[in-house]
C-alpha cells in the first residue's frame, strides 16, 4: 500500500473555506479505504483533525502576500527568499519522508503559497520517485497571478473536478492534456446533511453512496 501525504499550506481550519472541506473529505475517503494519510499543515494551525488516522506534521509558518510578492515576507521574517525556501525545503525532508504520493490543494496556483510551491518544486526535482497529484480548483491562469510558477513538477499530474475546463487548465499550468485527470470532488452526504448515526451505518453497510444517483 502506498504511503500518501497531503501537503498543504493550511493554517486554521475554516468550515466555510471550500479547500478545507475538500481536503477533510479526502481524508475521510482515505480512512474508508485503509490509508493512514499523513497531513502537513503550518505551525500554529488550529482546528484540524486528521480524519484518516495518520499523523499531523508541520511546516514553518509565515505571513504570506496574496499578490505573489515575496518582498513583504522577507522584510517581516528578516530572511532572504532563498532562506525562506530553504527552511521550507528542510521541513519537507522531514514531513515527506517515505512518501510515495503527495497530494496538494491549489499549492501551485495561489500566490500566497509561493514559498511552499518553490520548495516543493525543488523537492520534486530531487526526489523524482515521488508522485505529485495537484488538486486545482480554478481554471484561472496562475501566470496572471504568480510569476514564480515555472511549470510542471517532475512526476506529477493535475487533478481537476470537471472535464470541460481540463484543456484550459493544462494550457495555463504548462501540462499536456493527458496529464490533467478529471476527479470529481468528494461529497459525504451523511456529513453534509448531519444524518443520524443509524442512517450513517445503514448507508455505509448497504453501499448506498456507490449508486449512480450520487
Amino acid at each position: 500500500m502506498k504511503n500518501v501525504v497531503m501537503f498543504t499550506s493550511f493554517h486554521t481550519y475554516l468550515k466555510s473555506y471550500s479547500l478545507c472541506q475538500v481536503a477533510s473529505l479526502q481524508l475521510d475517503m482515505f480512512k474508508n479505504n485503509g490509508y493512514k494519510c499523513r497531513l502537513v499543515i503550518r505551525e500554529g494551525a488550529q482546528g484540524w483533525v486528521n480524519n484518516a488516522g495518520g499523523e499531523i506534521v508541520y511546516t514553518p509558518d509565515y505571513i504570506a502576500d496574496n499578490d505573489g510578492s515575496t518582498q513583504g515576507m522577507q522584510e517581516r521574517s528578516g530572511k532572504t527568499l532563498n532562506e525562506l525556501v530553504d527552511d521550507m525545503y528542510q521541513s519537507m525532508e522531514r514531513c515527506l519522508v517515505d512518501a510515495d504520493v503527495v497530494i496538494t490543494h491549489d499549492l501551485i496556483f495561489q500566490p500566497a503559497d509561493t514559498i511552499h510551491d518553490m520548495a516543493a518544486e525543488k523537492y520534486a526535482a530531487e526526489h523524482p520517485e515521488v508522485r505529485w497529484l495537484h488538486w486545482i480548483h480554478s481554471a484561472t491562469s496562475p501566470r496572471d497571478l504568480n510569476k514564480t510558477i515555472k511549470g510542471k513538477y517532475k512526476n506529477s499530474f493535475i487533478c481537476y473536478p470537471n472535464s470541460w475546463d481540463s484543456g484550459r487548465v493544462a494550457t495555463n499550468f504548462g501540462y499536456e492534456n493527458p496529464d490533467v485527470k478529471v476527479v470529481p470532488h468528494p461529497m459525504d452526504y451523511v456529513r453534509k446533511y448531519e444524518m443520524h448515526p443509524i442512517s450513517d451505518r445503514l448507508i455505509h453497510e448497504t453501499n448506498q453512496l456507490d449508486v449512480d444517483v450520487f
